[in-house]
């Protein structure tokens, strides 16, 4: 038997396996021979095809990341290096093994299973198992987890397992992880003392531990597959608000809580605050809210809240009061001083004079220098003690007639300054008017009066009252207008007169509470105070004084 290669009439080479026998007669002579050809181009191709094919297939196993072999009649035939890898093993080590010797890298208690699918798929049984896993053994004794894909095939013409294997321990050993992690978890979300929720995408609730039917006042079957949103919010405008803040915050992936408040079923309120992590589920995502009542916390705020105000405002008051305090003494203490510098001046003079009988007109006017002084001493004391009444609100506000309060300070005045000539006229829309006031709108009338005289150099003070009404953003007032003929106060001084401790005048003439006190009063009425020029841009020409203060109805 033996092939040969001939040139067929076509000019392609073909390839002729040629069969020659000898041929004998009757008397066992050899006579001649006869043989047969046949053309085997095809399958020398095919052989060489197969032959290109497994050295192609061997050099992609040898590369491959997975483990190849093929077994047959329970012998390893071909392993690549991965797979040999895979065991602690070398090529040459487990190519060399007895039939059967393969199962010794699985671990003991798979074996069985593994020699059984192995010898059902080399006899090609209907029923094998070609994907499944199982524990293997190394060399070094340890426990690995192998993935085997295993087919049917062909191997130099005869039956045989093609095997891949995948170790997965790694992958089997973060399932176990994830596992003990998630039992932990679980463990954990159980026992919390916060309500945990589990809530889908679309804002449903999945799942709850035991401490959110606590904290709801609900059963867990009254709270999977409710709406989260629905349990802080009845509102659709509010639960809106509440839906687009939270996916803003979720998405900023900020780990501040968020604050809510919360009333349950029985009315009571809470303060909560809800964190939130996102978690992956077979390829779902979801978000996990931890809520935790903080409503004792926030109680306590409150209080420390209200606490610190209280505190804040007593130090206000304290230091307003201690400002004020410190501004009348040093008044005080300055208008005293003057008092008691010109009594003692006017005391001294009276001795110089009383050895002259000449002098006797002198010593009446140092003895009326000493009666005005003391005077001026007892209103200083007056004006002191109803400013601090004020600043108390001793004094109670209630229904006032107008007029005689007025026709009083007039007549008042007139008597102080009996020396003076004065006109004052009073123009009043109306003989008997009631405003929301008390005794003090007498000192008020006094001490407008008193200036006009005092700051006036003419031989006539002239000083016209007008009583009328006026309206004020929506407001009924009554409008009461000084106008006099005095000295006039400049723009700089109209900016300061009514501030405390402020000297209507450096001459001394005024006492420091005058206008302070009149602002006061007013102010305590609800009302209004303020000077102009009595003829407009000359302040030389006099001062007008305007009060408003508001109307009532007299009772």
């Amino acid at each position: 038997l033996f092939d040969i290669e001939i040139v067929k009439s076509n000019d392609n080479i073909a390839i002729v396996e040629n069969s020659v026998y000898l041929k004998y007669n009757s008397d066992g002579r050899r006579v001649g021979f006869y043989g047969l050809a046949r053309d085997i181009t095809e399958n020398r191709m095919a052989e060489q095809k197969l032959k290109e094919s497994e050295v192609k297939y061997r050099n992609i196993t040898e590369q491959s990341l997975l483990g190849v072999a093929i077994i047959q009649d329970n012998v390893f035939k071909y392993i690549n290096q991965r797979y040999a890898e895979i065991g602690g093993y070398t090529v040459e080590e487990m190519l060399n093994w007895q039939p059967g010797e393969f199962i010794k890298i699985v671990y003991p208690d798979d074996r069985e299973m593994v020699m059984t699918q192995s010898t059902k798929m080399q006899r090609r049984d209907k029923d094998v198992i070609n994907q499944y896993l199982f524990r293997g053994i190394a060399k070094t004794g340890e426990v690995i987890w192998l993935e085997l894909y295993s087919k049917s095939i062909m191997y130099e013409g005869r039956p045989a397992v093609l095997i891949t294997i995948i170790d997965i321990t790694e992958r089997k050993q973060a399932v176990q992880r994830l596992k003990e992690s998630q039992m932990k978890y679980k463990s954990l979300v159980e026992t919390s003392p916060n309500a945990i929720l589990l809530v889908d995408l679309n804002g449903f609730i999945v799942d709850c531990n035991k401490a959110a039917e606590i904290n709801f006042h609900l059963e867990r079957t009254n709270i999977i597959h409710k709406n989260f949103f629905n349990f802080f919010s009845s509102s659709n405008e509010k639960k809106i608000a509440l839906v687009k803040d939270l996916l803003r915050i979720i998405k900023s992936n900020s780990k501040k809580p968020f604050e809510i408040e919360y009333v349950n079923k029985n009315g009571g309120k809470k303060w909560l605050n809800l964190y939130f992590s996102q978690l992956n589920i077979k390829s779902k995502t979801y978000i996990i809210f931890e809520v935790i009542d903080f409503t004792n916390i926030k109680k306590l705020e409150e209080i420390i809240k209200e606490e610190n105000r209280k505190l804040k405002k007593s130090e206000k008051n304290y230091r307003s009061a201690y400002e004020v305090v410190k501004l009348y003494k040093d008044i005080f203490a300055h208008d005293i001083n003057n008092i008691l510098n010109n009594i003692l001046m006017s005391s001294n003079l009276s001795y110089i004079y009383l050895n002259n009988p000449e002098n006797h007109d002198k010593i009446i006017e140092c003895l009326n220098i000493i009666n005005d002084q003391v005077k001026n001493g007892a209103n200083l004391i007056s004006n002191v003690r109803k400013l601090s009444e004020l600043d108390e609100s001793k004094i109670p506000i209630q229904p006032t007639e107008v007029n005689n309060q007025l026709n009083e300070s007039i007549a008042s005045v007139k008597k102080a300054f009996q020396d003076r000539n004065i006109n004052i006229q009073v123009e009043s829309f109306i003989k008997e008017l009631y405003i929301q006031a008390n005794n003090l709108l007498k000192d008020v009338f006094e001490n407008i009066l008193n200036n006009a005289v005092k700051y006036n150099n003419g031989s006539l003070t002239e000083i016209f009252v007008k009583i009328s009404k006026e309206e004020k953003l929506g407001k009924n007032y009554i409008k009461f207008e000084f106008s006099d003929n005095g000295i006039g106060i400049s723009d700089t001084q109209k900016e300061f007169i009514f501030k405390k401790g402020y000297k209507e005048h450096k001459s001394g003439k005024g006492m420091g509470f005058g206008l302070t006190l009149v602002k006061k009063i007013i102010e305590s009425y609800n009302g209004q105070i303020w000077v102009e020029d009595r003829v407009n841009g000359d302040y030389t020409k006099g001062s007008n004084f305007v009060l408003l203060i508001p109307k009532i109805k007299k009772k």
